[in-house]
């Protein structure tokens, strides 16, 4: 969604007092110099977009095999487009989070930002845990 760009890895960084955040420079150089799409995603964590990427993310849900009815779509075109905030990455490569969506998912000061192969994923450790409780059993069933 971002070109050919692939984000992977995970890093533990600190939420300032300011609600600033410092980007991976691995994650830096691939990001474009433009405004950038943070959004809830589904699992208590946050999701970070270029534009595009957050577009296509919205037009698969509207148009995939989804089953969802034209109203529960037009719902969920309100909820994420509502819900997201455009960030710019500062000097100091740093995004700034609005408070109502570090309360949202419950950032507070370690957050991890991972690479979720074409957006980036930020959590904190409570939420990264509770997504990840029971995935050695999940693992198993899909033969990994």
């Amino acid at each position: 969604m971002v070109g050919t760009a692939t984000f992977c890895g995970t890093f533990e960084h600190t939420l300032d007092n300011k609600g600033r955040v410092s980007l991976p420079a691995k994650f830096r150089k691939i990001l474009p110099e433009e405004s950038l799409v943070l959004v809830p995603g589904p699992n208590g964590q946050l999701n970070l977009f270029t534009q595009e990427g957050f577009d296509e993310w919205v037009e698969l849900l509207l148009n995939g095999d989804s089953p969802e009815s034209d109203a529960r779509k037009d719902q969920l075109v309100d909820y994420y487009y509502g819900a997201s905030e455009n960030v710019d990455i500062d000097s100091a490569g740093r995004i700034s989070v609005p408070a109502s969506q570090r309360a949202l998912v419950g950032l507070e000061e370690k957050v991890l930002i991972k690479g979720a192969r074409s957006h980036i994923s930020i959590w904190s450790q409570e939420a990264w845990d509770r997504y990840m409780n029971g995935f050695d059993a999940r693992a198993a069933s899909y033969g990994i």
